[in-house]
């Protein structure tokens, strides 16, 4: 992450964390930030702990200036307590379901169409990413308590459980945009997918 001539980021007040977005991103970054402090409430009575973070809402042209990943809209949290949500729509994405081309079926792809909708004629899943800043706040919780897990699938496990929590106790009505599409998954050749094991897991996180 590079720290020279990196602009100052207007500062989204009225949250109990830092909210720092690039320009023209500030609605986003108001429902993104939404989002986070329903889960921080949520997630500090489960887990009993309150971490410390500041969100930033980042355009391609901010992200690597400041992001701590170089893949651009890759939801994901820093050393410092930062966690990292692109402004737009990620690529990263729509490669991945670029993965189900010619082994899903019909019924399966209408499945998806009618829970995540499309844009230009391809799938959109940016609503599933959105769901994922739930995530990467899961992660500060063991980060900061400090609790570390023996194994990186455990941290992510962790991770997943909080988000799955969260959504079933808090947003309901998301529990299909998190489910659909790992379920879609599922029919993904092994042959498209180069590492299979936990160990690869461990050895390439």
């Amino acid at each position: 992450m590079s720290t020279l001539n990196r602009p100052a980021l207007p500062d989204l007040e009225g949250y109990p964390f830092p909210v720092l977005f690039s320009e023209g991103a500030r609605g986003r970054a108001k429902r993104v930030a939404e989002r986070c402090h329903r889960a921080e409430d949520y997630l500090n009575g489960v887990l009993e702990f309150d971490p410390s973070f500041r969100l930033l809402v980042l355009s391609p042209e901010d992200w690597q200036g400041h992001a701590a990943f170089p893949v651009y809209g890759m939801p994901h949290y820093g050393g410092a307590g930062d966690i990292f949500v692109g402004a737009t729509a990620a690529n990263f994405f729509q490669g991945i379901v670029g993965l189900l081309d010619g082994v899903q079926d019909d019924e399966a792809r209408t499945e998806m169409a009618n829970v995540y909708g499309t844009a230009d004629g391809e799938l959109d899943v940016s609503e599933f990413a959105d769901l994922l800043v739930v995530h990467e706040l899961a992660h500060l919780y063991h980060v900061q308590f400090p609790f570390e897990f023996p194994r990186l699938w455990l941290k992510e496990l962790f991770a997943n459980l909080c988000l799955h929590a969260y959504v079933a106790e808090v947003e309901p009505a998301q529990l299909p945009v998190l489910f659909t599409w790992p379920a879609c998954m599922k029919v993904l050749p092994a042959t498209r997918v180069r590492h299979h094991s936990l160990r690869d897991f461990e050895r390439l996180y």
